[in-house]
């Protein structure tokens, strides 16, 4: 994730989507077997959709609210998972981001007026303004999903939280990671990494997950929280 300081330093904060695979919590990990691409729905999905994520064992939809998580076992959806951002804006613009050479075809029945043809790939899908001053970017990292929040300066960080719905269990670990139980396997949201870019000089910044449990049901509330030291 990537934010921006007040007074106009650049802050990165980054975390990383990992899959873990049956029992929910197994040290075994699946990696995607091709790259993370994303691809504008026109019809190969329902209406809500925005955008869609293809790789390997981890297929993704983008919506206004939120993006839906599906982990795959032999191409079937063995569980899914919703990160449902809170409180951000529902006329946020979604757009794909980097192009990439390569397009994707849905040649489906034997009517070829109901074919799709050369949709575009994309590296990025970028939420713009999806919070006041902050927009959230998810990309691929080599075979992980990974997500930033750009947050402009006199933004409030504190604005960004989200719900899980669908996980059987949601729990931080020693390391800070987030670890999201599904029926088929896991999901961890890898601990954030933060640092700001002052004059060229890397400041690291302190940076977590938080659990609320008490707000929108038993499902608990992920929130994104930071610190700088005094003076910076």
């Amino acid at each position: 994730m990537k934010l921006f300081g007040r007074a106009g330093w650049l802050l990165f904060l980054c975390a990383a989507v990992l899959i873990c695979s049956t029992p929910a919590f197994a040290a075994q990990s699946i990696t995607a077997r091709l790259p993370l691409v994303f691809e504008p729905n026109q019809g190969q999905a329902p209406t809500e959709v925005q955008y869609l994520l293809r790789g390997g064992a981890l297929e993704g939809e983008f919506q206004r609210d939120g993006v839906r998580l599906r982990l795959l076992d032999n191409k079937n959806v063995a569980s899914q998972v919703k990160m449902r951002l809170l409180g951000a804006r529902e006329d946020a613009a979604i757009v794909g981001d980097g192009t990439i050479e390569g397009h994707t075809n849905y040649l489906l029945g034997n009517d070829a007026a109901h074919w799709l043809r050369g949709l575009p790939n994309y590296t990025k899908v970028r939420y713009r303004q999806i919070y006041s001053g902050t927009d959230l970017v998810f990309y691929g990292n080599s075979d992980s999903l990974e997500h930033d929040f750009e947050v402009q300066p006199g933004a409030d960080p504190r604005r960004i939280a989200f719900q899980l719905e669908g996980a059987e269990s949601v729990a931080l670990d020693t390391n800070g990671d987030l670890q999201i139980g599904l029926a088929g396997g896991a999901i961890i949201f890898g601990r954030p990494i933060a640092y700001q870019t002052v004059a060229g000089t890397r400041r690291n910044v302190d940076a977590a997950f938080t659990l609320n449990r008490k707000r929108n049901g038993p499902l608990p509330v992920g929130q994104l929280r930071y610190s700088r030291k005094a003076g910076d």
